[in-house]
């Protein structure tokens, strides 16, 4: 279903050739800053309408702790955008034990009447991770259920199973095909949220399946300078990271909980989709 999108304004009605615009398009960063913003604006006239029966999520309770983020993996793919292995401290969060599913995703669209993405090849199987999703899709959607997307070191955390980590290669396993759809046994597409074994905190999908975006801007040296408590990634840049490992990566050939993978915030693919963190201290929020 291909939900229209009625925004308060749209970006036919601004004139891009405006001596304002002109100057301000001489500084790439405070552009993006705008267009951001814009799209903020839009997600929030959108959210309006977000209290028409919104999506009820399984939450898992994160409790906070230290864990050692990054890998001294030599990767060509991920090259020093893992290194060093550093320290980290998270405050306690909770999670949605699934990745957010198309019908999850559609009952937004409804809601909202945001735009359903274009189906990928295998066409839209309703319990299957939502794909072709921008990170602006994934934030709105976030804020529809009362919620954010996660930084990278909140879903690394999760990945390796936070407090109740038992040091697994893959979230949750040794062994990728246990925990995760992966080449190996996807057949080439994503697959049901759940079907495989959760990880130490009974969270599914952490491996394989789809990659999920996260909050943070991308640096490849982030890790070099990061802060111990609570990084939230750099105040700027050009890319969103997602983390996870999708149905087309081959297994064993990374630890996939500290992958890093980029990609343009207004861009998808079949590849990524979203999960969904709150705060610890959200009262609305009932364990199941």
């Amino acid at each position: 279903m291909d939900c229209a999108v009625k925004f308060p304004l749209s970006l036919s009605q601004i004139n891009f050739a405006s001596p304002l615009l002109l100057n301000i398009q001489k500084n790439y960063t405070t552009m993006r800053l705008i267009i951001f913003l814009f799209l903020l604006l839009q997600a929030g006239a959108q959210l309006s309408a977000a209290e028409i029966a919104p999506v009820k999520l399984d939450w898992v309770l994160i409790e906070g702790g230290e864990f050692q983020m990054g890998a001294e993996i030599e990767s060509q793919d991920m090259g020093r955008s893992i290194h060093p292995v550093h320290e980290v401290e998270v405050d306690s969060f909770r999670i949605s034990r699934f990745e957010i599913t198309v019908a999850q995703y559609r009952q937004f669209c409804e809601a909202t009447k945001h735009r359903m993405p274009e189906p990928p090849s295998w066409g839209w199987r309703e319990d299957n991770p939502i794909v072709n999703v921008s990170w602006y899709d994934a934030l709105a959607f976030a804020h529809w259920v009362g919620g954010r997307l996660p930084t990278e070191a909140e879903w690394e955390f999760a990945a390796k199973g936070g407090n109740k980590s038992k040091g697994f290669l893959f979230s949750g396993s040794n062994d990728p095909l246990e925990v995760g759809w992966v080449r190996g046994n996807s057949g080439g597409s994503t697959h049901a949220v759940g079907t495989l074994l959760p990880n130490e905190l009974g969270l599914y999908d952490m491996t394989g399946n789809v990659f999920e975006w996260c909050a943070d801007w991308w640096e490849v040296s982030y890790y070099q300078h990061s802060p111990k408590k609570n990084p939230v990634g750099p105040l700027t840049g050009k890319y969103k990271p997602a983390k996870d490992g999708s149905w087309f990566y081959k297994e064993g050939w990374i630890d996939f909980p500290v992958i890093r993978y980029q990609m343009p915030p207004f861009g998808g693919t079949d590849g990524v989709g979203i999960r969904v963190v709150r705060s610890a201290l959200d009262e609305s929020v009932v364990e199941p």
